[in-house]
C-alpha cells in the first residue's frame, strides 16, 4: 500500500533532523578533519571566507560560522556551526525542490542520493563534488516541477542553477552534461510519444 504524500514528506524532514543532530553531536569527527580542519583554520584566524581555486560555492556553508565568529561565540560553537551548517543548506535545498518548485519525486531522489552518498561524505561534508550534485538536482526540480510559472519566472531560477553548481567545483560540469543530457532526451522522447498519439488519432 503506498504511503500517502503527507508521509513521505514526513520522512524527509525526519531524515534531515536526524543529520542535524548527528552533525552537532559528531562535529569533531566532520569539522576537525582532511579539508574541513584547512577551511576552519583559515577562518578563525582570519576572518575571512576561504575560496580555494575560485570555488565561489564554498561560502555557502561557511556563512554560519563567519556569522558566529564576528558574534563572539566560542571556537566549539563554531565548530559546530560549521558542521551544521552543511546539512542546513542541504536540508533548505530539500524544502526549496519540494514546496516551490513542488517535484516531489526529484525531493525523494534527493533524499535517497543523500543516503547513499552518506557513507562516504558524513565526515566529508566539505566535499565540493556531493555539493555541486546537491545543487545540480536542486536545478532538476525547478525544471521539472515549476513548468507552469511565467517564463521569466521559470528560466531566472535555471540560470542560477546552472551556475551555482560550476562554481562550486570544475567536475561539476561533467554531472551537468549528463543532467542536460537527460532532460533533453526526455523531453525529445515525450514529445516523439505525443507526435505517435496524435498521428495515430489522425
Amino acid at each position: 500500500m503506498a504511503l500517502p504524500s503527507l508521509d513521505r514528506a514526513l520522512l524527509g524532514h525526519l531524515w534531515f533532523l536526524t543529520l542535524a543532530v548527528l552533525s552537532v553531536v559528531l562535529f569533531r569527527y566532520r569539522i576537525i578533519n582532511i579539508d574541513c580542519a584547512i577551511y576552519s583554520f583559515e577562518l578563525v584566524t582570519s576572518g575571512e571566507f576561504m575560496v580555494p581555486h575560485n570555488r565561489w560555492g564554498t561560502v555557502l556553508p561557511q556563512l554560519l560560522p563567519w556569522g558566529l565568529l564576528h558574534a563572539g561565540a566560542s571556537l566549539k560553537t563554531i565548530l559546530i556551526g560549521y558542521s551544521l551548517s552543511f546539512t542546513l543548506i542541504h536540508y533548505l535545498c530539500w524544502l526549496f525542490v519540494r514546496y516551490v518548485a513542488k517535484s516531489p519525486w526529484i525531493a525523494r531522489a534527493f533524499v535517497l542520493y543523500q543516503a547513499v552518498a552518506w557513507n562516504a561524505t558524513f565526515f566529508w561534508p566539505v566535499s565540493e563534488a556531493f555539493q555541486a550534485v546537491i545543487y545540480g538536482l536542486v536545478l532538476m526540480g525547478w525544471i521539472y516541477g515549476a513548468r507552469d510559472r511565467a517564463l521569466p519566472y521559470y528560466l531566472l531560477p535555471i540560470a542560477l542553477l546552472v551556475l551555482l553548481p560550476l562554481f562550486t567545483h570544475p567536475l561539476a560540469f561533467v554531472f551537468m552534461v549528463m543532467l542536460g543530457a537527460f532532460i533533453t532526451w526526455d523531453w525529445i522522447f515525450r514529445e516523439r510519444k505525443r507526435l505517435i498519439q496524435v498521428g495515430l488519432a489522425l
